[in-house]
């Protein structure tokens, strides 16, 4: 290969990278990644993390950087069903706002500050990719 295909190669692959990394960032977001997916023993659970606040639920989209600190007051974490068929209990949960994002669109909620956003239909609100991807771009 000469050095002139190499050097090409190198680059092709790095706007490829470039390419791929938004597009990996929104088919996360859109599939509701996270920690709170896991069981207490380390496997899948059955349902997300999911929070009751203002008479609206909210469902889990990303980790949080660093916890916010506005509390705009408490939530009901929804419990659920695990594969082990126990039933979880719902329970209290500080919720808070997210520098940005009016919180009828998300909050963030959870000991490890989850984002949460509206539990409506599939598509994730322009408000939360563009703080998704201001966030990534300044970590």
């Amino acid at each position: 290969m000469s050095e002139h295909q190499n050097r090409t190669g190198r680059h092709s692959g790095r706007r490829a990278a470039l390419v791929v990394a938004p597009m990996l960032v929104l088919a996360l977001v859109a599939c509701g990644s996270g920690s709170s997916d896991k069981g207490d023993d380390g496997g899948e659970a059955a349902c997300a993390f999911r929070v009751e606040y203002a008479d609206v639920t909210f469902t889990d989209v990303a980790a949080m950087p660093s916890k916010p600190t506005e509390l705009l007051g408490q939530g009901t974490q929804l419990g659920c069903s695990d594969s082990n068929d126990e039933t979880g209990k719902d329970e209290s949960v500080d919720v808070y706002r997210v520098e940005g994002i009016d919180p009828k669109v998300a909050v963030a909620a959870g000991d490890d500050a989850r984002l949460l956003r509206v539990d409506k239909g599939s598509k994730v609100p322009a408000e939360i990719t563009s703080w998704l991807s201001q966030d990534s771009a300044s970590g």
